[in-house]
């Protein structure tokens, strides 16, 4: 018998009497047991960012470096933005507003790669141009990766329509692996 167990057998035991077993049954939803609180065993942690998506909360940081393993920060430029200014306005265009998203890029990357560090965890960045679903989804699947962190608004600028960007939803719907939403 587990800790949780005995002490809920000494506090309800003049309550019940011999219908302990039934109680335990009827409220085993709402009690913790030793082997819930058993983390989960994680190798790697994957958290994409964006424009929208910049700021991760102190209590997210900490919840992941927790489990001590490498966390994957990456930052993705919209490939579709840069194919459209490149054909609009030409190359000079996309090279100054390229210029731009990569100086943007790596400041967001190195304020979160310090609050990582700060943190105790170990960390890896990566930045590069491309699709931001398909993308978070073949690095999750080519680098085997076993949890994604992903902010709530990642994809999409604030909407007062939408709690949560369809980018994420979507990807939450095609990823077969735990997600933390914040």
């Amino acid at each position: 018998m587990g800790y949780s167990s005995e002490v809920i057998h000494r506090k309800f035991r003049d309550f019940v009497g011999n219908r302990y077993d039934a109680v335990l049954k009827d409220y085993q939803e709402f009690l913790i047991t030793e082997e819930d609180l058993v983390l989960p065993e994680y190798a790697s942690i994957l958290v994409p960012m964006d424009l929208y998506a910049s700021e991760i909360s102190e209590n997210v940081i900490r919840l992941l470096a927790a489990y001590e393993v490498p966390v994957t920060l990456v930052y993705i430029s919209d490939r579709y933005v840069h194919d459209v200014i490149k054909e609009s306005l030409g190359e000079e265009a996309v090279e100054a507003y390229q210029k731009k998203k990569d100086d943007l890029g790596d400041s967001i990357l190195k304020k979160a790669e310090q609050a990582f560090i700060s943190a105790g965890a170990s960390v890896k960045i990566r930045r590069f141009i491309g699709h931001k679903g398909q993308d978070v989804e073949k690095i999750v699947v080519s680098e085997d990766i076993d949890l994604i962190a992903v902010s709530k608004k990642y994809g999409m600028a604030q909407s007062e329509d939408y709690h949560l960007s369809p980018l994420v939803a979507r990807l939450t719907q095609h990823l077969q692996i735990p997600t933390i939403i914040y």
